[in-house]
This record gives structure tokens, C-alpha cells and sequence, in this order.
């Protein structure tokens, strides 16, 4: 099976997206969920079961469920940490800023 990243994903009822991520499982080194962007607002992100594909090629993959399916399946999140080290914020000592930001006069 080949599946390449950005590649077109098309529902039985039509083009749904492009693949943004593949998932590893790497205890079995292998794809076990791809990551589909939808075509159109809200670009929601979906996870779905390598088990779904049915045809692939360079460019599109075909999945066998509806697009109706497809939004329902579980949402992809990214999240990013940043921790930045900061000694003070406007002259208040950053503990003060965190526990109690209300009190923050600008």
C-alpha cells in the first residue's frame, strides 16, 4: 500500500480532504491511522483506521465510508507547549502574574 502525505482523500461520495499525518504504531512499524484535513470550512481534522482504505495510489487514497462517516469519526488535536522563562512581567514577579492575574495593573 502507498500513501503519501498531502495526498487527495475521496469518500465513496466524493473528494473529502488530504491526508496531513500518518500515525505509527511502532511496535509493528506500521501505519495504523492517517490523519484527514476535510476540504472546506471548518477544516477540521479527522483520525481514521487504516483498516477504512480501500484503493491508494501516489496521489488519492479511497476510503470506504460517506463523508456523513467521516466527520463523525474522532477529531485530530494538535497541541504545542511553549515554556518561556521570564523573570517579570511589567515589574511584577512572574508567580504573581500566574497565581493571581486579576491583580495585574497595566
Amino acid at each position: 500500500m502507498e500513501i503519501s502525505l498531502n495526498a487527495q482523500v475521496e469518500c465513496i461520495d466524493g473528494v473529502c480532504g488530504r491526508i496531513t499525518y500518518m500515525l505509527i504504531n511502532p511496535v509493528i512499524d506500521k501505519v495504523v491511522y492517517l490523519v484527514v484535513k476535510e476540504v472546506g470550512a471548518p477544516c477540521a481534522e479527522y483520525i481514521v483506521p487504516i483498516d477504512l482504505v480501500d484503493i491508494t495510489n501516489t496521489n488519492t487514497i479511497l476510503l470506504d465510508c460517506t463523508k456523513a462517516e467521516l466527520v463523525e469519526m474522532e477529531a485530530w488535536l494538535q497541541v504545542e507547549i511553549r515554556i518561556t522563562y521570564l523573570e517579570a512581567y511589567n515589574g511584577i514577579p512572574l508567580n504573581d502574574v500566574l497565581i493571581n492575574p486579576m491583580n495585574v495593573q497595566l
